[in-house]
């Protein structure tokens, strides 16, 4: 479980409708709260790491917003693109937990 100040990879792999993987265009990376709002802002192009064919990722660091957030709490994570003229999307969750 990630704990709050750390850094970890956020990762996903996009699949065409017959399963190879697919490289998408526009990607975006958004995050979002236990209450799955808009986290912060979105991270777009160059900001997101293209690894292989489909295959993308960037490092994020853990908010340090109890207040907000809570000390304990789920966070999600949605990487969109379009990948042959229609939306993709993947998502993923995540726990951060504050360590006393």
């Amino acid at each position: 479980m990630p704990l709050i100040g750390d850094t970890i990879r956020l990762s996903c792999v996009f699949h065409k409708f017959d399963g190879t993987v697919s490289d998408v265009n526009d990607i975006v990376l958004k995050i979002y709260d236990q209450r799955e709002q808009q986290y912060g802002v979105s991270i777009t192009g160059t900001d997101i790491v293209r690894e292989d064919v489909g295959s993308y990722y960037y490092d994020y660091t853990i908010p340090s917003d109890v207040t907000i957030l809570g000390k304990n709490s789920v966070m999600y994570y949605e990487f969109s693109g379009t990948l042959e003229g229609k939306s993709a999307i993947a998502r993923k969750s995540f726990k951060r937990k504050w360590v006393e």
